[in-house]
Formats: structure tokens, C-alpha cells, sequence
């Protein structure tokens, strides 16, 4: 499927100030260029892994914040909800019954952090495995080849 016709070369020659048929010569490859220009029009956008992972420690650091600055120095002790009394009766809305929505949000806050630094650790396997796995295929394609095993004197047969 041809989508240059010669009008199109002859403005593109025109525009550059050039003789068609230079231009024309040169078809195959503006038909390339404008399939490579459709696929990356259509290909999703994604971030890549280390800036989502930038992004992600950023929200990480300010969970860890939050929770510091609920007196909570730890992610696992956020169920007991925040450790400093003064700020606890502080959240606890006048008129409310209990401290038990207070509660429960610190501990969501907690969970929060837990799931972040999970998918942080999981980041960084993924990192390490695909170093990793450079690193060994290029070991063994470096490696000399051995056509057997070769074994101890004191285990070989006979000694």
C-alpha cells in the first residue's frame, strides 16, 4: 500500500527546494519512515522502570513521614494506631464515639507502606535477575568449551 503519490513528491521536493525525481527515487524509504511513524503512534506510552521506581520512593518516603509523624516508627506497629496519645485525641473528631476510624486509618496508612516497599524489593529483583542474567550468559558464551567431566585422581576407577 503506497501512501506517497507523486504530488507528494513533488511538494516535498519543493519544499527543500530539490528536483522530483531525486525525491521520488528515494520512495521506498518515506513509505518505511511512515510505518515506523504509524506503529509508534499506536504503541501504549509507558514510564520507564526507574522513574516509575523514583516515583515510587517518593511515595514511599512520604508514607514513611506520615507515619513518623503520627508517632509511628515502624510500619507493622501503625495497627495500634499512632503511638502519640496527644496526637490521637487530637484526630478523634469531637462528637465521635471512638478512636476506632483514627485506628484504622493509621493501620491502612501502615499497609500502604508495607505494599510500597514490597514493590520496591520487587523491583530490585527484577533489576538484580536481569543483570544477573547478562552477566551468566556472557559467562558462558566466554567459557571454553569441555567435551567431558573431568574427575579427581582419587575418585577416577583404579586408584
Amino acid at each position: 500500500m503506497t501512501l506517497y503519490k507523486e504530488s507528494d513528491f513533488a511538494e516535498i521536493a519543493n519544499a527543500i527546494g530539490m528536483d522530483v525525481a531525486r525525491v521520488a527515487k528515494h520512495g521506498s524509504q518515506f513509505e518505511a519512515a511512515a510505518y515506523w511513524y504509524r506503529q509508534d503512534e499506536r504503541r501504549p506510552r509507558r514510564i520507564a522502570p526507574s522513574k516509575l521506581r523514583e516515583k515510587l520512593d517518593r511515595v514511599a518516603n512520604s508514607a514513611h513521614r506520615l507515619l513518623e509523624s503520627l508517632g509511628v516508627n515502624q510500619a507493622d506497629e501503625a495497627a495500634d494506631g499512632p503511638c502519640d496519645p496527644e496526637i490521637l485525641n487530637a484526630l478523634v473528631l469531637s462528637g465521635e464515639p471512638n478512636e476506632d476510624p483514627v485506628i484504622d486509618a493509621t493501620r491502612r496508612i501502615g499497609r500502604l507502606v508495607e505494599v510500597i516497599d514490597g514493590v520496591t524489593a520487587a523491583a530490585e529483583f527484577d533489576r538484580r535477575a536481569r543483570k544477573a542474567a547478562i552477566i551468566v550468559t556472557d559467562q558462558q558464551t566466554l567459557a571454553p568449551r569441555r567435551c567431558g567431566i573431568i574427575m579427581p585422581k582419587y575418585l577416577a576407577k583404579g586408584a
